[in-house]
Parts: C-alpha cells; structure tokens; sequence
C-alpha cells in the first residue's frame, strides 16, 4: 500500500498491516488515493491517481501467474524441430533443388518440413511477443478485400517448387495474411472479452493431440483417451457435486452412463443439458404405447400429455445459447420466458415463482428452470439456491448455465456466491473460459448419472450397447480428445491453482472498479461487480456530475461510448467490448463499455494502461479537455517502464544458450540442407 508523503507529490511506503481477516474480505473497495488538490496536479491539469494495490500478488499467486508467461525463448530453441545444420538460401529452381538433393541426400520432404517449422515457430514466437492487442487501422473493409477468393486452385503445390508454388509460399502468405493482423487474445490490455493467455504446456500439448488424431466417439479410435476423459470428468464432478467416493467408483468408469459430456463448447452443452430436460419430461408412457418425445415428437408428445405448449424459464440475461437451443429442440424461441431482474442484476426470485404460476394455470410444461452463474454481460450469478428450491417445489429440471462463472467452485472465498449449484439436475461449463482450455471445449453435466440415458444411442458398427463409447451420450459425433486440455489443467493446477486464478480475477475487477469510482465523474459504473466482469460508462465533459441521466442524455451518453468504443478497438493498443443491457435504474435499454479480466497476465497497470487510452481517446474527441483537470492514470514515463517489464516478461525462463535458432525475420527466405 502506498500514501501521499506530506512532502510534495512523492508517494511514500507503507507498512503493510492488513490482516488474515482483511485477506478475506469478501466484496469490499481496494482502498485507493486520490491527488486532488493543486498541488499534486501532473501536466495540463491532470489529476495523478495512485496506483498501487495494497493486495499485490503473493509468491503463490506469481508462481501460478508464471505458467501462463508465453516463455517466447523455448520456441527458438526446439533444436528437434529446427537445425542449426540446415540454413537458408535465396529463390532456388526445381533444377537446383534437384541437384542439391542429389549432392546432399536430403530429401525435399525433409527440407520442407524443416521450412515450415520453422517459419510457423517463428511466427508464432513473433505473436507472442506483441505487446498489442491488433493492427492499427485495420479495417473489416480492408480484410474484405484481402480474402476475396472464391476459386480453388486446380493443382496441388510442390513441397519446394517453382517461386509462388511451394507449401512453404502458402505458409509465408498465411503469415503475412492472417497470422500477423490476429487479434492477440493473450494480450494482458485485451480485457474485453473471455479470452486468454494459456499455460505454456498447451501449445505442446496441441502439437501432440494433432499428431494423436484420436476420434473419441469410440474407443476402436481413442481407447487410452475414452477412459482419460471419463476420469477428467469425474474430478470435475466432484467439485461440483461433492459425492461420496463410493459414487464415483460406481459412476466414474461405467460403460453404461456418464457423468457429463465433453461438447465443443458451451451453446452445445445447453443443448444437451436442455435435450436431456426434455426427454425426461415427455419420455415413454407406461401406461399406453406411446414411446416418448424422442421417438414420437415434440407435437406428439406435447399433445399426448395434453398440454397446451413448453416453456423455459430464466432471466433476461440468459445466454442467446438458450434462444438456439429453443429451436433445435423444437420449442421455439418464443417458449422462453425471460424474468426480470434486480438492480444488483440477478434475477427477481419473486417473479420467477409467478413466471411458473403462470405457466402452470396456463396448463404449459415447464421442460427446465434455468440459472446463471455468471453472466455473460454482468458476471451477475442468480440466487441457485432459492431457484433449485422453487424447482423442487414444483417438480421441474433445474439447469445452470455456469459457463462464465463455475470456476469460482474451487476458491474458498468465493464458493458462496454458487450456493445450490449441486442441486442442479445439470450444469453448463466452458472449458475454454475460465478452466483456461484451448478454444472449443464446453462442459456439461449431470448431478444423476442415469440422465445421460435419456440421450443415449447406439449403432450395430459403433458405440454398440456394451461398449465404453462416449459417443453414445454426445450430440455430436466425431470429437477431438480435447479432455486431454481439461486432465492436464486439473492435475497440474490443482484445485488452489484454480482457486488462486479465480481470486486473482475478481480482484483485478474490483480494482478496476475502485479507479472508476474516484475518477472525478470522468466513469460511472454501472453496476458493482458480483464478480470478474464490469459493466460502466464513460461520460462526456457537458454531463459529468450529474447523478441521473434524461432518455436524451442517455442517448447522448450511448453514442459517445459506441464512438470511443470504435476508436479504442481500431486503435489496436488496448480493447474493451461493449453492451447494450436493460438498466433497471432508467427502465430501458443504455450502452456500456465491458471488461472482462481473467488473463492471470493483466495486472493493475495494464488496467490503467487501458482507462489512460480512453481518457486519451475523450481529449482528442474534446480538444476542449486540454488543459483542464483531467484523471492520469499512466504518466509517460511509467508506460515506458511498464513497456519495457512486459518485454522482459515475455522472455521468462530463458534457454542457457544465448543464440537462438529462430531467426527473427523469416521473409522472404527459403530453407535447405547444406552439403555435407
């Protein structure tokens, strides 16, 4: 923690005095200093702000932070994968190429191979490197017109022909295409959406399951990885569920259930959820031949149990997943019935009991009472607990969409905020949010394991009756052996790697949202932070102090913010996403800048790098700030300092050699074996 000395604008430190019950703490501000007399006035009337966190990551949390350090310096020095013996040589001939072969018994194979190593691993070392968020100026225009293509050449390519015909000229133009102008998801100033850095053992981990090319749809195609995933499966379970070893020795390896389903991502792991809600509610009927909605329909199924339609019940902020799920199920979007909610933006409780009410007296099957534990727009988790009681009551499935939030299972602190979730009949996770997964890995269990039977299907070539398949419960067929990712992360993480992650996050967002209240009236928030995501507004000069907004200032307000939004993006130094979400302040919709933090690579500076681009973004959108006093949330020469610590940063856990074997620049050149 840091003070103001009374001697000018120097900060002095400190003793730290917090305590194990202030470690704790759960919801309160990070105490912050505010400079705002004159004296303490930086530049052109800046109000310098302090920075410094009074909970700074602890040795433990640094060591966790560390593996998601891209550690750029292993990929140069990979010498399985590059040789210092092969070197590069200018535009060479098919004839010339030949004759090298001959004089060097290197095959061409082998010399493109070696090619292509290393311009991707050179490639990719340069993208991890970047220290931005996206190219400057790069339009969607501009991109329109660079993949215009709609021809598919008629011949293949040479591994080293002709100039403009090899694999290796293809590669160099997906680098130079593509690779170089991505989006660097990993940045630590890209805090705008669920992305993020990965432990450094994913991408070799990635090369690996590629090589592998198992089909985990049945074990004739991926035996070793059916029973992985079914294990990796397990764990996760448990932590949600919390049952007894005796439960799991049963469930966790029976070829007859399964506990949950590994997805390609979380609209998926809705699906399945709500596909096994609805096949359990109009399944077979003992009492006559009608053998379920699976077999007979929706429309008969619907009309034999005589009511008068479905529905799907949750809050306003429901994921548009659920809106897919509605119709591939065959309800139709307009079964969903949205509940309002709070101003702490969960949902009303109050009137989710007569949302079920009303369908009741209306004589329409409730297939699923849906909660959410983290909100895509807000981080806002429902209240499980009292949703999982009024699905009891009523006799109802009660599924959780915790793709956003269901890691918060593993911290201790912030467990609480999941209250119910184990009562849930099934439960939505993403693999590729806060599990730290590689992309396309969604979750979805089921707190019964005999639910999964509901799904179940079987073919007399695969996935027969017997067998341990997996495919016989997953919507989609052929699967990657992605719970590979998952077995990884949990064994190596642990349950306090996780636990650390998680509080690390909300407390970044709640930092965030600290700097936003002592702006001076320059942000508003939103709403408080439930948990690592922040909803907030930044606000013109003409309206900054006024504590409510008229429809027309509101209005004004949301273009403002949709601009610096724009700006902000195609600027390509840091990002943020924005929303439009109900407000129930105002009672209609208004524009909010979003942040999302789960990168363990942003810290408290970078989240200031990103709120100095925007304040920087307002001056130059009103030349009048010029001069004025103004929030300083970054002055020039910490953005160096903090430039330069990410740099080093990047280059952690440096190989003992200091010459590494990727060249920095890989354009324009071609590689081949020498003579020997």
């Amino acid at each position: 923690m840091y003070v103001i000395s009374s001697k000018g604008n120097e900060f002095a430190k400190a003793p730290n005095t917090s305590s194990k019950q202030d470690d704790e703490r759960d919801g309160d501000s990070l105490i912050r200093v505010i400079i705002e007399n004159d004296d303490h006035r930086g530049q052109e009337g800046t109000v310098v702000l302090a920075t410094v966190d009074d909970e700074e990551d602890n040795e433990e949390e640094k060591l966790i932070r560390s593996m998601f350090l891209p550690r750029t310096e292993s990929i140069g020095s990979e010498k399985d994968l590059v040789d210092d013996d092969v070197v590069w040589l200018g535009e060479l001939q098919d004839q010339k190429l030949r004759e090298l072969d001959v004089q060097s018994g290197i095959t061409k194979s082998y010399v493109g191979l070696k090619q292509i190593e290393k311009q991707l691993k050179g490639a990719e070392k340069d993208f991890l490197s970047s220290s931005g968020v996206r190219s400057s100026g790069l339009t969607e225009e501009e991109l329109l017109k660079r993949f215009s293509l709609s021809d598919v050449p008629e011949n293949p390519v040479l591994e080293l022909g002709d100039a403009g015909k090899s694999v290796y000229r293809y590669m160099d133009n997906l680098v130079s295409s593509a690779v170089v102008d991505s989006v660097n998801t990993a940045s630590p100033q890209m805090i705008g959406h669920m992305t993020s850095s990965l432990p450094y053992f994913m991408r070799p981990l990635s090369r690996l399951l590629t090589t592998l090319n198992q089909n985990c749809v049945k074990t004739e195609t991926a035996n070793t990885m059916t029973f992985l995933e079914r294990e990796a499966m397990a764990q996760l379970h448990r932590q949600l569920y919390r049952e007894s070893d005796e439960f799991y020795r049963e469930y966790g390896q029976n070829p007859k259930v399964v506990l949950g389903v590994f997805t390609s991502g979380g609209t998926l792991a809705n699906v399945t959820a709500l596909w096994a809600a609805r096949n359990r509610c109009l399944g077979a009927d003992a009492k006559s031949e009608f053998a379920g909605v699976e077999k007979e329909g929706l429309f008969s199924a619907v009309k034999h149990y005589g009511y008068n339609g479905v529905a799907l019940i949750g809050s306003k902020l429901l994921h548009y997943s659920m809106s897919k799920a509605a119709g591939v199920l065959g309800f139709g979007t307009g079964s969903l019935v949205s509940v309002p909610y709070g101003r702490d933006f969960r949902v009303d409780t109050v009137a989710f009991e007569l949302a079920i009410k009303d369908c009741i007296k209306r004589n329409v099957l409730i297939v699923a009472v849906l909660g959410i534990a983290g909100a895509t727009e807000t981080g806002s988790i429902d209240d499980l607990d009292e949703l999982a009681t009024l699905a009891n009551k009523y006799g109802i499935h009660f599924h959780v969409d915790a793709a956003w939030g269901g890691p918060c299972i593993f911290s201790s602190r912030h467990r609480k905020l999941l209250r119910g979730i184990e009562r849930a009949d099934s439960v939505t996770l993403d693999g590729h949010k806060q599990l730290y997964m590689p992309m396309g890995c969604g979750l979805c269990f089921f707190r019964d394991p005999s639910t999964s039977l509901t799904v179940r299907k079987t073919a007399k070539y695969i996935i027969r009756n017997d067998s341990y398949d997996l495919g016989k419960f997953t919507l989609e067929g052929s699967r990657p052996a992605n719970a590979v990712f998952l077995h990884s992360n949990l064994n190596i993480l642990g349950v306090r790697g996780y636990e650390i992650l998680v509080d690390r996050s909300i407390r970044m967002v709640r930092f965030m949202a600290s700097r936003l209240s002592k702006s001076r009236g320059f942000f508003e928030l939103v709403v408080e932070p439930m948990t690592n995501i922040l909803l907030y507004r930044i606000i013109s000069p003409e309206l900054k102090g006024y504590k409510e907004y008229t429809p027309q200032e509101n209005a004004e307000l949301d273009s403002l913010n949709i601009e610096l939004q724009k700006r902000q993006t195609l600027e390509g130094k840091t990002f943020v996403s924005r929303t439009t979400v109900y407000s129930p302040v105002y009672e209609y919709p208004i524009t909010a800048l979003r942040v999302v933090i789960a990168n363990p690579l942003s810290c408290e500076a970078d989240i200031d790098r990103v709120l100095q681009n925007q304040i920087d973004l307002l001056c130059e959108m009103y030349p009048s700030l010029q001069g004025k006093s103004r929030p300083c949330f970054v002055q020039e020469e910490q953005q160096q300092a903090a430039q330069k610590a990410h740099l080093d940063e990047l280059k952690h856990f440096p190989e003992n050699s200091k010459k590494s074997s990727v060249e920095p620049s890989i354009q324009g050149q071609q590689r081949v074996a020498p003579s020997r």
